[in-house]
């Protein structure tokens, strides 16, 4: 899921910390076809099914608009020759915008206060919304489409989604991210390096694979949950739904609560060194030491080295 942008730039914010920069420059050709770009802020007024973004550094906003046009407008405080503007062009029913022309110079120091602010029409669904960005805070009220993917090296993101969606990819090296969904999610994917998961779901929800090497996971599904997988190095995981098929749990330190309706069936293979189990829901114990509720349909298997693990009913 990462693209080159943000694996180049990734680089670019380690070495800024490294040496104390506060601004650096380095030549990033990532910007094909400069030709059919253009510079500074417009009102689309072509049919839009998609958005690409790549953004170096400071906010990105998604807003609703009373309009039936896609507007994009940067803003910043002082003035910006040409080729270090936004730059937008259609491709397709696809609308594409990047921080500058070429990155060519990329002053993450002196352009930081960079704002972007993307306005939607109201009943406008996009396929696809794929923003990556170096160092910014991405923040949506109400983003509506089938398929989302985010990229960050460092930036925190709140999106709600007011519908149902497809998939939902968030790919982060230092950063918090916070989503709500207003329906069902058919795939929900993290990766972070550093920083927070909360997710809020009014539905239910098809599947899920969250990597943390460093932050807490959290899971609300209103809906029944059809399998999903948590690994993290240290940070506690809870999971709440109502009801699922499978679920494989990973932690080297932190607890794990599953939050689940009582009726639920589930068998619970538990691999802990240190750390209590305890569970609101009754349970009987197999010969082979695993822990049944119910009939035991559903396979869930917990391995954590320190930490409790606390099966709580809804």
């Amino acid at each position: 899921m990462k693209r080159f942008f943000t694996v180049i730039l990734t680089g670019i914010l380690g070495i800024s910390a490294c040496f104390g920069l506060s601004a650096c420059s380095l030549r990033v050709n990532t910007l094909a076809d400069k030709d059919k770009y253009t510079a500074g802020n417009a009102e689309i007024t072509d049919k839009v099914e998609a958005i690409d973004i790549e953004w170096a550094s400071g906010d990105v906003v998604f807003v609703q608009g009373s309009g039936n046009t896609v507007i994009i407008e940067e803003t910043y405080q002082g003035s910006l020759p040409e080729d270090k503007q936004m730059h937008w062009c259609m491709d397709g029913t696809t609308l594409r915008v990047r921080f500058d022309i070429s990155l060519s110079i990329l002053s993450l120091g002196s352009l930081t206060g960079k704002k972007l602010t993307v306005t939607l029409p109201a009943d406008l669904v996009l396929n696809n919304a794929d923003i990556d960005v170096a160092s910014a805070d991405v923040e949506a009220g109400a983003l509506r489409c089938r398929n989302f993917d985010f990229d960050a090296a460092s930036g925190n993101v709140n999106v709600t989604f007011p519908d149902s969606i497809d998939s939902a990819e968030f790919d982060t090296a230092s950063g918090d991210v916070t989503v709500a969904f207003g329906g069902d999610v058919g795939k929900l994917d993290t990766d972070a390096a550093s920083g927070k998961l909360t997710a809020n779901i009014a539905g239910s929800l098809g599947s899920f694979d969250c990597d943390s090497a460093s932050g807490e996971v959290i899971i609300n599904a209103s809906g029944k949950v059809g399998s999903g997988k948590v690994s993290t190095s240290s940070g506690k995981v809870s999971i709440s739904c109502e009801g699922l098929d499978g679920l494989d749990v990973s932690t080297a330190s932190g607890s794990v609560t599953l939050r689940l309706p009582e009726n639920i069936d589930m068998t619970l293979d538990i691999d802990t060194a240190s750390g209590d189990f305890e569970s609101e829901i009754p349970f009987s114990i197999k010969s082979d030491g695993k822990y049944v509720i119910g009939s035991g349909t559903a396979n869930v298997n917990i391995d954590t080295a320190s930490g409790d693990i606390i099966i709580n009913k809804i």
